[in-house]
């Protein structure tokens, strides 16, 4: 046999180490996790942004010096009865705001402006003929112009919860800025073999920006008589084109059918999900999930939820990621919650939750704890604020070692604050007709990722705008 003398011997060992070095690069400016959780967060956020306005249209003030023994004291006083039927829309007691604004209408019937807040605490209680038997009643008698464009949005809205099947199309626009698009370490160095190597030119930390389009498409349908139960389903679509850094453009589709369940002691909600993520124009990740969530009412201040979900993800390799297909798999994850909603203003959550995610390759599979906290502001005026944290603990299953014989941990750290209101509020009135719905929203994200291995320290700061409308129909 011929032996291979020693310089040889080297030069091979110098070409494997820069082919390593180059083919572990190009995976490091990929987090493939990262960028399907690109296109589900542009998604959320767009849904966030009309929540979040939805509740602060919602909103109704709150008088904490009245207590139900004024009530009880002064029956007749109309003020103070509504001012606690405040109180109690704003605890999310509806049938308890019901009964003094009934009182105040066996006393005082010709009241059109709390004939209308009965109304509308009706809707909001799904009593739709007593709701819309209230509305033909106030729009009978001589209302202001306020009270007027309220009845009638009302009415609308009576109208299309009465109808069956119900849809509504949402379209967001903006742009968002990376400060490190290709997650790049954090220390310029990557490890191979467990040698150290500094990251040439276009590897290190690069920021860039994107443009962004989103668009959803959604339905739902009552199936229940008394129950109420709803059958739901949605066409989402996401795109990212990014300014210089073409090989991150990101495009998905998703689409998902549920149903709702009302039971009198757990609300059910039943999920499956399907997507398809791009990446540079290539079919990068397909994935499906089943979820089943339950949520219980423990009191007017506090719900408790649970979460089961289990996913499966099905990677294409492509240039930039050519073994990606290794990371296809499952993840099931199993959680709780509890949401208090401290005052009408003001609403908190935490979650805690466990992760566990199997993949072709062991040292693409990992597990571990989850924990997310998020609160809402509603200051007033339709504005509102949506705060959050969540940190995510991943130990993998074994070690990468063409990397490192370490077997990798992370810790991945995500803070999250976003700000939005109607442009008929940051107008101050000047913005008028169907463009004062449209919604403003500012986010503020940063994401910290620690490991053990450099090669996956890094940390990235987002900042990004959306401008959203909703149509119903």
């Amino acid at each position: 046999m011929r032996r291979i003398d020693p310089q040889s011997n080297r030069l091979i060992w110098l070409f494997t180490m820069i082919t390593l070095l180059a083919s572990t690069a190009a995976g490091q400016v990929l987090q493939p996790e990262r960028e399907q959780e690109t296109a589900e967060r542009g998604i959320h956020s767009s849904r966030e942004a009309q929540a979040g306005a939805d509740q602060a249209a919602d909103l109704r003030p709150t008088h904490a010096d009245i207590s139900y023994a004024d009530v009880l004291a002064h029956p007749d006083d109309i003020e103070i009865n509504i001012q606690w039927a405040d109180n109690q829309v704003a605890r999310g007691d509806l049938k308890g705001a019901a009964a003094p604004l009934e009182r105040i209408l066996l006393l005082q019937p010709e009241l059109a402006n709390v004939r209308l807040y009965h109304a509308i605490v009706l809707f909001r209680l799904d009593d739709l003929d007593g709701a819309e038997a209230e509305l033909s009643r106030v729009r009978k008698a001589q209302l202001t112009a306020a009270l007027a464009a309220s009845a009638s949005e009302y009415a609308s809205r009576i109208k299309r919860r009465k109808r069956r099947t119900r849809g509504s199309f949402s379209l967001s626009g903006g742009a968002q800025y990376d400060s490190n698009r290709n997650s790049a370490p954090h220390s310029d160095t990557l490890l191979v073999r467990d040698f150290r190597f500094q990251l040439g030119d276009g590897l290190t930390e690069d920021d860039d920006y994107s443009y962004l389009t989103i668009g959803e498409l959604a339905f739902e349908r009552d199936v229940g008589d008394q129950e109420q139960h709803t059958l739901f389903g949605a066409i989402s679509y996401y795109n990212a084109e990014q300014e210089k850094q073409e090989r991150f453009d990101v495009r998905s589709g998703t689409g998902q059918l549920g149903l709702r369940l009302r039971t009198p002691e757990v609300d059910w909600t039943l999920r499956l999900i399907a997507g398809l993520v791009d990446l540079s124009a290539e079919k990068f990740v397909r994935n499906v999930a089943g979820e089943v969530r339950g949520e219980r009412r423990l009191s007017s201040s506090f719900r408790a939820g649970g979460l089961v979900r289990v996913e499966s993800f099905d990677y294409d390799g492509i240039p930039d990621s050519p073994r990606a297909y290794e990371r296809t798999g499952l993840e099931t994850t199993v959680g709780g919650d509890l949401q208090w909603i401290h005052s009408p203003s003001h609403r908190s959550e935490m979650a805690l939750g466990f992760h566990n995610r199997s993949a072709q390759r062991r040292y693409f599979s990992y597990w571990g704890p989850t924990l997310g906290f998020r609160h809402t502001w509603l200051p007033g005026g339709g504005q509102f604020v949506l705060a959050g944290a969540s940190f995510d603990w991943n130990r993998y299953k074994d070690a990468q070692t063409f990397i490192s014989t370490k077997v990798r941990r992370e810790a991945i750290i995500r803070s999250r604050l976003m700000y939005g209101a109607p442009l008929s509020f940051l107008s101050r009135g000047l913005i008028k007709g169907p463009l004062a719905d449209i919604v403003f929203s500012l986010t503020a994200e940063y994401l910290w990722s620690s490991s053990n291995l450099p090669n996956f320290t890094y940390d990235n700061l987002k900042l990004g705008f959306l401008l959203t409308r909703r149509w119903e129909f």
